[in-house]
């Protein structure tokens, strides 16, 4: 499996939610490419432009891959739709940490997720 690693930088484009102890952390993902496997992730952030977590590392997905997502906000509201994948970093134990851009999302996924962030106040650390 080949796929490139983007540094890690302190800048965000937007602030993210970091999930608490008690929020659902379960993120689904599939190729977008028509292949039917649904896989299962731990979700760590997300923001208006798209999503963070961790899942082992024989899942992962190609970089600038586009891939379909579904998740629950803390609210219980499911986020649904397709993102390209922007990062990837391995993680000790066979894991990888992918970070996801949303592709022209609607904007009632970006009102979701701007009320649930704003609600926080709290900015996702590098």
């Amino acid at each position: 499996m080949s796929f490139k690693i983007k540094p890690r930088t302190s800048f965000r484009r937007a602030t993210r939610y970091q999930l608490h102890l008690h929020d659902r952390k379960i993120v689904r993902f599939s190729s977008s490419s028509g292949v039917m496997h649904s896989h299962h992730g731990e979700l760590l952030d997300f923001s208006v432009n798209g999503v963070g977590f961790i899942l082992p590392l024989s899942l992962a997905p190609e970089f600038n891959e586009h891939i379909n997502l579904c998740f629950e906000l803390p609210d219980g509201e499911s986020v649904a739709w397709i993102a390209a994948v922007r990062r990837l970093e391995t993680l000790p134990g066979n894991f990888i940490r992918v970070g996801a851009e949303f592709m022209d999302p609607p904007n009632r996924i970006r009102e979701l997720i701007r009320e649930t962030v704003s609600g926080n106040q709290r900015r996702w650390s590098a």
